[in-house]
């Protein structure tokens, strides 16, 4: 619009247009598109399934324009042309509009063959006496199918829907008491046609006054043989000239353009037709937004939607001097001309309305036009639809964009006329539903023809502001919808003598509603930022945290020759008159507060010719900031992270009612809300829905009684799976195996060999089948044959009976480790054979069978016969573990890793303790020092103190870790060792069992400070027991 409210944004090329609406058609069976996946949640909200969606582009694409044609805007005559310009003789030049017209002079030129398309068109550009050129584009269609509800007059939505404190629609009754409209406003209806003998649209069909049907005469000299009631421009003769005077749709029964869609375009332009004007109070079907207005059809789109410029152009002429006062377009495309602008901007400056829908694409018009809604002197209008009756929003579909969007208006399943024909290509219902902003276009039109039944003598622009002022200034519609959905009641009472104050007042954040409604979106009120608590506008009265408020206003008089006179400060009874500045805008910035934090008044009083309102007053209260919570802390406990704060008095903000808690996996990635409900009294948030190894953030904010946030609070927790401690009885003991918590109570127990065995038990665990819980892998003691078995933590055996992992014969015990070592994903069991054995170590799978290399390699020298103590730890933390042995009693104390495949990863290795002790080595692994890496853990053997020592992957000794045991001083039993994180804090603890020759007191120490965790610790066993306990951790 070349109003103050509206600019454009114009571009090269010439448009492909389409209709923009869904379709019911009646009879008809379409082969439905997979709906977008927004639809199921919208589908909850309506209570009932969407339609299925039709391609919006035809399959069988036809070509964008017609071959050897141009149109063009001539400044004098076509015969002044060829004067100018020889190259131009033997072009074909057919008027598009008659001699005089108010549009201007219109033409399509028909090349001969042998002329090229290319240079034809530069030399029109170049002419001094050519306007405008541009091809001759095709127009077509865009619709969409809808589930047909036929004869239910369901209206109320649009027109006038209370539920609650909601009011929806645009006030159409109330505007009906003032006004239904009049007969001598006409609304040309440029479309696929209108079914003129409707029964709701007869009546309001124009009649052209100065033609007399059926004498075959032009009687008003207009340039059209008996238009009585508009024209039919798709059809044309062999001179190309127009031939066809009924304006009513011409189904053929055919699927012309292989789309799928019979017929396709048929009912669009009766449905907008009945929108517009069905007349009203008749007893008969639906009311049009006004009861008494002409319809003036045009139709320039054939059955299946399909058209050309050369047609459009036309249309716009006929309406343009035949007594239109407002054009409804319900199409538009993607492309522009010079030649189409030029036509647009005369119909405007003839006087007349044009009213254009945005589309459907859900597309960014600032980004990427569509026209004619993008063209100056056109009011562009956006759609909204409903939810649940819950909220009512701009439409998913719709488009959107402050250059092109004016208005926005109800477009989401309206209820309006249908054409019907005579049965023969099954057009059979009168009424049903379709979508789009084809829809809502005609909404608008129709508030202009009642506009103008109050007021005849407005401009375009007059009227387009009648429209833009009067509108509601929505919570839920942001500026790039226009901010506002129409009122007609407020349009139509601006016609009164009275002047009166704005009825609405709304403080935003900023000019576009705070981003109310993200463009293309819809949703819930507390998920989808379609609210006031987190984007406005902010209630009178209530304070907020803006300190650049925008305020807008609606209702009250509004109208061209309106003026309102503006106050902001903290005078609460300030006169705006004498104390405010006027203005002719409906918002006002009164910039930056100085003082962010007090009470402000915005006062306004409406004027107009020199009679003022009343005053109209909003109460802002600024706190510009929401306290930061206190005191937050978190940790692992169990199955769950806990998360605790304060609560005190003295952290609370002054409008604080509770805390909202979101949780990442990146400290600086996407949040999601946990809770929303936590109270001024709720300190503590358990986090049950966590996964073992991973680091979670929490951050924390105070929330106040408009739901704005604080700046967060952020921890981190590492959440690890409790672990449960492991214990196999030494030798002297049955093969008894029993699980603890990591508190020490006992949780199960069994028997991993014959309860008569006496030889004992290692243990080892690891989770061997990928089950996301821990199972533990035994190894026979010493006497008993080298048998291998696993075991569920329930005392379940895996493989049954197990395995044998050397020599049937040999009788020295098994030590056990399980860990991936190979790199393929899975863990691998690893055996060393015990005392009087080589320091044999061997490789399995789950299953028991051999991998390689599948005779296994000796840790030291082959001819040594103390045999080895084994474990597993990535070392190098990248994700394979190497394999850790310590020599066995009899040889030194001497460490040795290697890879899967048995090669040395340190050449010598090195000693744990002082050479000359033989009394061998049990070794664990596990992170002792938060370095995200295994440590060796090595222990003293048999004949040793109770001394343990740690190590990194090159064997240096970790400072500060490790040392004596807090055993008796006196003790030479040697020690067994393991790992378990207790406090789940991401760094190992060491778990500790006693060799043979004391109580089987098993203890967790804190591997930095030697501190135990567990006091004394607990008995894995009866206290009488002393042949020594092996330890390891399991995963739940």
């Amino acid at each position: 619009m070349t109003s103050q409210y509206i600019s454009r944004v114009v571009m090269a090329g010439f448009p492909l247009f389409f209709l923009f609406g869904w379709f019911a058609l009646p009879n008809q069976t379409h082969a439905a598109a997979d709906k977008p996946p927004f639809l199921p949640n919208l589908e909850a909200r309506l209570g009932h399934p969407l339609p299925k969606t039709e391609p919006s582009f035809s399959v069988k694409p036809a070509p964008k324009t017609v071959p050897n044609e141009f149109v063009v805007k001539l400044k004098t005559s076509p015969e002044a042309l060829k004067k100018s310009n020889k190259a131009f003789q033997g072009f074909d030049f057919v008027p598009l509009t008659p001699t005089g017209s108010k549009l201007g002079n219109y033409y399509k030129v028909v090349l001969p063959q042998q002329k090229d398309f290319s240079i034809t068109q530069s030399l029109l550009q170049s002419s001094s006496t050519v306007e405008a050129v541009a091809p001759n584009n095709r127009v077509s269609i865009n619709s969409r199918n809808v589930p047909n509800d036929p004869y239910y007059p369901n209206q109320r939505w649009y027109y006038d829907l209370v539920v609650g404190d909601n009011n929806f629609g645009i006030s159409a009754p109330e505007a009906w008491d003032v006004t239904t409209g009049s007969s001598s406003v006409v609304v040309a209806v440029i479309d696929s046609g209108v079914d003129t003998d409707h029964p709701d649209l007869a009546d309001n069909i124009w009649a052209n006054p100065g033609e007399t049907a059926g004498n075959s005469i032009d009687d008003d000299g207009n340039g059209y043989v008996d238009d009585v009631q508009g024209w039919d421009f798709v059809e044309v003769d062999s001179n190309n000239a127009p031939a066809d005077n009924d304006p009513n749709p011409e189904p053929d029964g055919e699927d012309n353009d292989g789309d799928g869609l019979t017929d396709g375009g048929v009912t669009h332009g009766t449905h907008v037709a009945g929108i517009i004007a069905a007349e009203g109070d008749n007893g008969v079907g639906v009311a049009g937004v006004t009861w008494s207005t002409k319809i003036m059809p045009l139709r320039m789109l054939d059955d299946e939607g399909y058209g050309v410029d050369a047609e459009l152009i036309s249309a716009l002429a006929y309406a343009v001097d035949n007594g239109a006062d407002i054009i409804n377009l319900s199409l538009g495309g993607a492309d522009t001309s010079a030649t189409l602008e030029a036509a647009f901007a005369d119909a405007h400056d003839a006087g007349l309305v044009v009213v254009a829908a945005a589309g459907n694409d859900a597309a960014d018009l600032n980004q990427e036009p569509a026209y004619p809604a993008c063209y100056d002197g056109v009011i562009g209008v956006a759609a909204t639809m409903l939810i649940a009756e819950l909220l009512e929003i701009p439409a998913y579909f719709s488009n959107y964009g402050s250059d092109c969007v004016d208005i926005a208006a109800p477009g989401d399943y309206i209820y309006s006329t249908l054409y019907t024909d005579d049965l023969t290509y099954g057009f059979t219902v009168d009424y049903d539903y379709l979508s789009g902003t084809s829809m809502a276009s005609p909404m608008v039109a129709g508030l202009a023809a009642l506009i103008l039944a109050q007021d005849p003598t407005l401009s375009p622009d007059d009227v387009a502001t009648y429209i833009r002022d009067s509108a509601d200034d929505h919570p839920f519609i942001s500026a790039e919808y226009s901010g506002r959905r129409i009122n007609a009641f407020t349009a139509v009472s601006a016609f009164e003598a009275d002047v009166s104050a704005p009825t609405t007042i709304n403080a935003w954040s900023d000019s576009t509603h705070g981003g109310c409604v993200p463009p293309g979106s819809f949703g819930d009120p507390r998920t989808d930022n379609v609210n006031a608590a987190t984007c406005g506008p902010v209630a009178d009265g209530v304070h907020t945290l803006w300190t650049a408020p925008y305020f807008s206003w609606s209702g009250g008089t509004v109208g061209p020759d309106v003026n309102y006179y503006v106050y902001f400060g903290t005078d609460a009874d300030a006169n705006p008159r004498t104390e405010g500045e006027a203005q002719s805008e409906y918002f006002f910035e009164p910039g930056e507060l100085t003082d962010d934090e007090g009470v402000y008044y915005f006062r306004i009083r409406t004027e107009r010719n020199g009679t003022f309102s009343d005053t109209a007053s909003f109460t802002y209260i600024v706190d510009s900031e929401v306290r930061e919570p206190e005191g937050l802390v978190g940790q692992a406990d169990g199955d769950k992270n806990i998360i605790t704060w304060s609560i005190d008095d003295d952290v609370f903000d002054d409008y604080g009612v509770g805390f909202n808690l979101y949780r990442s996996t990146e400290a600086d990635g996407e949040y999601t809300l946990l809770d929303d409900t936590l109270t001024t009294e709720d300190d503590t948030y358990k986090d049950t829905d966590v996964v073992d190894g991973v680091n979670y953030f929490y951050r924390l904010m105070q929330v106040d009684d408009v739901l704005r946030e604080s700046e967060p609070v952020q921890i981190e927790v590492e959440y690890n799976k409790p672990e449960w401690i492991v214990t196999g009885a030494g030798p002297g003991g049955g093969p008894h195996v029993r699980t603890f918590s990591s508190g020490g109570v006992a949780e199960s127990q069994f028997f991993a060999y014959g309860s008569s065995f006496r030889g004992g038990v290692r243990v080892a665990s690891c989770d061997l089948n990928s089950d996301g819980s821990g199972d533990i892998v035994t190894g026979a003691g010493p006497g008993g044959g080298p048998q291998v078995r696993t075991f569920n933590k329930e005392g379940e055996m895996i493989l049954s009976p197990g395995f044998l992992a050397y020599d049937g014969g040999f009788r020295g015990g098994v030590y056990v480790a399980c860990g991936d070592v190979d790199g393929d994903g899975k863990p691998e069991i690893v055996t060393a054979a015990g005392k009087g054995g080589s320091a044999h170590i061997r490789i399995f799978d789950r299953l028991g069978q051999p991998k390689e290399p599948t005779r296994g390699f000796y840790a030291y020298d082959e001819k040594f016969r103390g045999g080895a103590t084994v474990a597993v730890g990535d070392l190098d933390g990248d994700g394979v573990m190497e394999i850790i042995t310590g020599a066995g009693p009899g040889g030194g104390p001497q460490v040795a890793v290697f890879d899967g495949a048995g090669t040395r990863k340190l050449t010598t290795g090195f000693y744990a303790f002082p050479d000359a002790f033989r009394g061998g080595v049990n070794v664990a692994a596990a992170d002792v020092d938060g370095d995200d890496k295994d440590d060796i853990i090595a222990a003293a053997g048999a004949g040793g103190g109770a001394h343990i020592r740690m190590f990194d992957s090159a064997g240096t000794p970790i400072v500060a870790a490790g040392g004596q045991m807090e055993y008796e001083s006196d003790f030479r039993g040697g020690l067994f060792v393991g790992a378990i994180n207790v406090d789940q804090d991401g760094t190992s603890e060491l778990l500790v069992g006693p060799g043979g020759g004391r109580q089987p007191l098993v203890k967790i120490v804190n591997a930095a400070t030697n501190a135990n965790m567990l006091g004394e610790g607990f008995f894995a066993y009866t206290p009488a027991f002393s042949g020594g306990v092996s330890v390891a951790s399991l995963e739940e």
